[in-house]
């Protein structure tokens, strides 16, 4: 494959050279240059890799469940802070918006064509059990109203492994791009054969590009959040991010660079698959996920690891009961300890079902049951050895800040890195 910028000719029509060509397009076509990244998992790291490669030299909003951002500052409130960055974005006070979008607030969406990207992470994963028990049911209805808000002459990033996302690319091949690890899966294949604009792994290189015109961006064990490339779900998550780069005009050499440097910061984003150091032991740091979302996450963790896997469980309140046992056999499986956080007696959480599935297991870990997930997380520091992995699993991971009391810093001297100018 040769090596190419993204500035070549592609699949997509009316691809731009620049970030500012993207913007003065979108503003002269009657829309606006926002980025809307929504989807089950994965959107919160996608919005903040896309914010990371387009970088400080550019005046940026960003709205999430946390509220909106304006330049950096937190707003109060949410409606009015959104409706002052429309008028900024159409005055020139701000160059774009990025949009992190949930389930939920998706299904209230007006449908009109407002948005110059449209991206969707996955849905289930695949799993028809997601679609029993999980939020399927809001994420399919609200699907086609987050893609009709899709301006004409947008373009719309999808997870072409997804198979209830890939679908969405239907009579919009031109104005699509679909990632995933590989092409053989059958929506990338065919939009690949067909010209489109596909983002991919080969040869352990993230790749991006048509078949007129593909390159390689960087190798996957450059990316640092993602393990080394051992997390395959954060290797999809850069995928994705690049795909959007692709689409408003950033240069390839900016968007590797920017891939290198990311990290999964612990103070913006807590919960996001943060990687944090104390006493040389990593600690790694996710919110509590079904099962269907999880097993990519076992996968990496039974890679990464290198001696004891010590696994910090709080509440599970927003898996379903009927997952729970699954949840508790995943984690037991890769897990020489399973610390969990029961709570109160009095508050009704059955976490003998995490229990009883982690001990399904034909080795099953050492259950040691906390009353906290503080306390549970303070003996599995106390436990730790060199070559050692903690995951804590919290749905409150901030409450944990304390731990690492310097913001962007380890012991091991690993930082947050800068994006690079583009």
């Amino acid at each position: 494959m040769n090596q190419r910028s993204l500035e070549v000719e592609s699949g997509l029509a009316n691809k731009p050279d620049s970030l500012r060509t993207w913007r003065k397009s979108a503003l002269e076509a009657g829309f606006l240059p926002i980025i809307v990244v929504a989807g089950s998992r994965g959107k919160s790291t996608v919005s903040h890799l896309v914010q990371h490669m387009i970088g400080d030299q550019y005046r940026i909003a960003m709205r999430s469940s946390d509220g909106v951002d304006i330049l950096g500052a937190r707003q109060q409130g949410e409606i009015e802070p959104w409706n002052r960055v429309e008028t900024m974005l159409r005055s020139g006070e701000l160059d774009v918006a990025i949009w992190e979008l949930d389930w939920a607030t998706a299904s209230t969406l007006p449908e009109s064509a407002r948005h110059a990207i449209v991206a969707i992470t996955n849905v289930c994963a695949n799993r028809e059990a997601c679609f029993i028990f999980g939020d399927a049911k809001i994420a399919m209805r609200s699907l086609p109203g987050i893609v009709n808000t899709l301006a004409n002459g947008g373009v719309l990033v999808l997870n072409g492994e997804d198979h209830a996302v890939a679908e969405l690319s239907e009579n919009r091949e031109k104005s699509s791009i679909l990632a995933g690890l590989g092409v053989a899966s059958p929506a990338v294949a065919a939009h690949w054969q067909s010209g489109g604009v596909c983002a991919w792994v080969e040869s352990d290189h993230l790749c991006i590009g048509h078949r007129q015109a593909p390159m390689r961006l960087l190798r996957t064990d450059e990316l640092t959040f993602a393990l080394n490339g051992v997390a395959g779900f954060e290797v999809h998550n850069a995928l994705m991010a690049s795909s959007i780069a692709y689409a408003i005009g950033l240069r390839s050499s900016a968007v590797a660079a920017a891939l290198r440097s990311f990290r999964s910061d612990f103070w913006s984003m807590p919960g996001s698959f943060n990687i944090m150091y104390a006493s040389g032991v990593p600690t790694i740091i996710d919110r509590p996920a079904p099962s269907w979302f999880l097993q990519p996450v076992i996968r990496a963790l039974r890679d990464f690891r290198q001696a004891r896997l010590l696994t910090v469980v709080g509440r599970f309140d927003e898996v379903p009961v009927e997952d729970l046992g699954e949840v508790g056999r995943l984690l037991g499986r890769v897990s020489s300890a399973l610390l969990i956080a029961t709570g109160r007696s009095t508050d009704g959480y059955p976490w003998e079902l995490v229990r009883d599935g982690a001990m399904r297991n034909e080795v099953p870990p050492v259950v040691l049951p906390f009353a906290t997930e503080h306390a549970a997380f303070r003996k599995a520091q106390a436990m730790a050895r060199a070559a050692d992995t903690i995951y804590l699993l919290s749905e409150n991971p901030g409450e944990f800040h304390h731990f690492w009391p310097a913001r962007g810093r380890s012991d091991t001297g690993v930082s947050a890195g800068s994006s690079a100018a583009l």
